[in-house]
């Protein structure tokens, strides 16, 4: 017997989508039969008293009756299903760790996706029936004061034949309540769409016609660059070139290749853009590669045997600075992407990848992608479609990165490792070597943690046995770690409490600037920070529960304040640990630190490189080409 005869129907269990815990749970939805669905489907569903349009994900399918329930929306396509092992893996972090088993599925998809979602309607299948009499005008009508001939003429202008029209505008005509009652009784049929789609970025582009015949070339003074191009675009092939390097290549404006295209000389075409890959950026020659050393070489051995053995293996790096980590790890990227295997590579904050990104590219070219947070909307989901559909092998990115949607994975490697910058502590809260560790064990991949001050879980599991370790004890070139001091400032907040730079750091800087030499400042906080310390012992006032300096909030309060957790107290009038009453104002962030700096060195040229610097497009970057490029003392 058929569904239909014994009343089943196709119903799809879901999971909502950045859910809090109270609803982390199936629901189940029919599925109609025009939409093509499996588990791992991402799919659109009315939720809620509200019927709110909610991105979910299938969980399963099974045939039964559907009394009762909702239908599915839309299905999004193919390339934004879920896989398998992100469908695995939300199940394990989910009874892992306090979160849900939306949020992990929310990691697994570009950033983005879940807020794009809009609504459009066009003409249902009973939009006639307005025409026909109804007896009672429905209250939602008369509310509106309004007849079913009036709703008929303005949605025939609205919706003409074919066309449909977003949410937002019918809602401003007549209300949400309106709307849905339209919808309900299939006068108004509502489709949805991500927005985010229109941000695929095109770039025009050349190549010859179909029909092209040299000997239809115009005439004429540009005759001699016609010919150049006529020549390029033939070496080229079906794929052409763009028009910019076209214009900047022979001096051709857009109205000759217009030119051109009338004669049927050439043929302009629309592709689509990878923003995946810096344009300016070449891959370096084979061979061209530093040679490794031979402790670096026994160190990549060791990993190597790893690699090759096909199954979940785990290795801890440990080498002290300047030991050569990443020439070892290159050369073992180099060595996965030969067995045809996808690597990701973390690191703890997005101005490292800037850095990486050039050596990355230049070692293994176009299959190297760039992906954390700091990436525009449309740039995610190139990125992250890249990765799935497999053009790109070679994943670059902060913690994110670890939910990329590489196939046959066959190494991970989290550089520096010990960084707190691996926990997540937003509404998803996961450390990435949990993520890292599931998902070597799915691929039977090799996980790597590279550090020259590990972490001390790992370095004690590397001592029990549980990972491997490996380890680099000379510096590249035998050089040498540089001397390190530790400078009281004491003596120097005695004549200036709020002094930063003290008397031997001003020497050395003044120093550097008359031998031409560049000085790079390190601080832990950004802006004015103050907290209150003891000139006495030096103890520095800390939050009882966080263990943190608390600021110092207010000129007339005068309360210091935990930025933790919240806790407060007025400020003290004695030291809490040796009693003294020299307690002073110190401290101080970025911000303050440069304008000392200003005041001390008015001729030096100084960059700022913190939170509130670097929140534009390529920040990170600009900032350390100048100062490279000794743009900054």
């Amino acid at each position: 017997m058929d569904n239909a005869r014994v009343g089943l129907s196709s119903v799809a269990s879901v999971r909502i989508l950045r859910a809090s815990r109270l609803i982390d749970k199936d629901f189940d939805y029919i599925l109609p039969p025009e939409l093509l669905c499996h588990r791992g489907s991402v799919v659109g569903v009315p939720f809620g008293k509200s019927n709110k349009e909610t991105l979910a994900v299938v969980v399963s399918i099974k045939e039964k009756t559907a009394e009762s329930l909702k239908t599915i929306s839309f299905v999004l396509d193919e390339p934004y299903a879920i896989t398998e092992e992100s469908l695995q893996l939300a199940s394990y972090v989910s009874d892992q760790i306090f979160s849900t088993f939306g949020d992990v599925c929310s990691a697994c998809l570009p950033s983005g996706l879940h807020t794009s979602c809009k609504n459009f309607y066009t003409r249902g299948p009973e939009f006639s029936k307005l025409l026909l009499p109804m007896g009672r005008i429905p209250t939602v009508m008369k509310e509106k004061s309004l007849t079913p001939h009036q709703i008929y003429d303005t949605l025939s202008t609205l919706l003409v034949s074919g066309t449909s029209q977003s949410e937002e505008v019918l809602c401003a005509a007549w209300g949400k309540k309106m709307i849905c009652w339209l919808r309900e009784k299939k006068i108004l049929t509502r489709t949805a769409c991500l927005s985010w789609r229109a941000n695929v970025k095109t770039q025009r582009c050349i190549r010859l016609g179909e029909d092209s015949d040299i000997n239809r070339i115009p005439k004429g003074k540009n005759r001699e660059k016609y010919l150049q191009l006529y020549d390029y675009l033939l070496q080229a092939g079906n794929d052409g070139a763009t028009v910019t390097n076209m214009r900047d290549l022979f001096q051709l404006n857009l109205s000759h290749l217009k030119t051109l295209e009338r004669n049927g000389i050439i043929t302009l075409f629309e592709t689509v853009f990878d923003r995946s890959i810096p344009v300016t950026i070449k891959q370096d020659p084979p061979g061209s590669h530093p040679i490794l050393t031979p402790e670096q070489s026994k160190a990549y051995d060791r990993l190597l045997i790893l690699l090759q053995e096909n199954k979940p293996n785990a290795s801890l790096l440990f080498g002290v600075t300047g030991s050569g980590k990443t020439n070892v790890l290159l050369e073992l990227m180099d060595a996965c992407l030969k067995r045809n295997q996808s690597v990701i590579y973390m690191v703890p904050e997005i101005a490292l990848t800037s850095q990486a990104q050039e050596k990355f590219i230049r070692r293994f070219g176009e299959t190297v992608c760039v992906l954390h947070s700091g990436l525009s909307e449309g740039e995610r989901p190139d990125a992250w479609v890249s990765i799935k559909d497999g053009r790109k092998k070679v994943v670059l990115g902060t913690r994110s990165a670890v939910f990329a949607p590489c196939q046959n994975i066959g190494l991970i490697i989290m550089d520096e490792e010990q960084d707190d910058s691996y926990k997540s502590d937003g509404a998803f809260k996961y450390h990435t070597r949990t993520i890292a560790r599931f998902r070597a064990a799915y691929h039977n991949a090799l996980l790597v943690f590279s550090s020259a001050t590990p972490d001390v879980e790992s370095f004690y599991k590397a001592q029990k046995g549980d990972y491997s370790l490996v380890m680099l004890e000379n510096r590249y070139g035998n050089s040498v770690l540089p001397a390190v001091r530790i400078i009281d400032l004491r003596a120097d907040a005695e004549r200036n409490p709020s002094v930063l730079v003290g008397t031997e750091l001003r020497y050395e800087i003044g120093a550097n600037l008359d031998a031409n030499e560049q000085t790079i400042l390190f601080m832990n906080r950004r802006g004015y920070h103050l907290f209150l310390s003891c000139r006495a012992c030096g103890e520095v006032i800390r939050c009882p529960y966080c263990s943190v300096s608390m600021t110092l909030h207010g000129f007339s309060s005068k309360r210091l304040l935990c930025h933790y957790c919240g806790y407060s107290l007025p400020q003290p009038q004695i030291c809490p640990s040796c009693s003294s009453q020299r307690l002073y104002h110190g401290g101080g962030g970025t911000e303050k630190l440069q304008e000392e700096l200003e005041e001390l060195f008015p001729n030096a040229r100084i960059l700022r490189m913190d939170a509130d610097t670097t929140g534009g497009k390529n920040a990170h970057e600009k900032i350390l080409s100048a100062f490279r490029n000794k743009k900054a003392d």
